[in-house]
């Protein structure tokens, strides 16, 4: 049987600790925020607070990171790899494409070719800042490129970069699973 709130502040304010501590589990925040300094901070699971809070944090090349020495040298060990204990053998995927979200359900082992379908932008060098599409001089139209393990699938005669965008988001939703468009959107 459900005791009411009214309740359990009553008997807090009584002193009894275990309706205290069902009070604070109904509201304490479900994250704990990971200082970086600097004003930035990474979210994890609030029941991994105590584990990372042990450790001090930065931001190194936009991931949460701890720096300590070991035999001689400067190691880095990164947040998302210390909440699953990733082995080195295998990449650690944030499925929203944030590197700063580092709670459990944010994270996946992945293998290379796994976190390469989960990029969320185009390259920086695109001139069409998209996705998968270029424009092609000789064929006087846009392409749409998607990556497919050792192929690469192309389709061009689209008059538009747009349309051919679109080409692109459907071959890899129905291709590519670990891929944003597969996950349900364009994220």
């Amino acid at each position: 049987m459900a005791v009411s709130e009214a309740v359990l502040i009553a008997r807090a304010q009584a002193g009894d600790h275990a309706a205290f501590e069902t009070i604070f589990n109904q509201y304490q925040p479900a994250i704990y925020r990971v200082p970086l300094g600097h004003g930035r901070f990474a979210v994890v699971d609030a029941t991994e607070a105590a584990r990372v809070s042990a450790l001090r944090w930065h931001l190194v090349k936009g991931y949460a990171a701890h720096k300590y020495r070991a035999g001689g040298r400067v190691n880095t060990l990164y947040l998302h790899r210390f909440i699953l204990g990733a082995p080195d053998d295998r990449d650690v995927d944030h499925r929203n494409g944030l590197y700063l979200d580092c709670r459990r359900e944010n994270l996946r082992l992945a293998t290379e070719a796994e976190y390469g379908q989960n990029r969320q932008r185009a390259n920086r060098n695109s001139r069409t800042g998209l996705r998968g599409v270029y424009w092609s001089p000789r064929k006087k139209s846009y392409v749409g490129q998607v990556r497919l393990g050792k192929r690469t699938r192309r389709q061009s005669g689209f008059a538009t970069a747009e349309a051919a965008s679109e080409w692109a988001r459907a071959t890899r939703r129905e291709h590519m699973p670990h891929s944003p468009e597969a996950a349900g959107g364009r994220r």
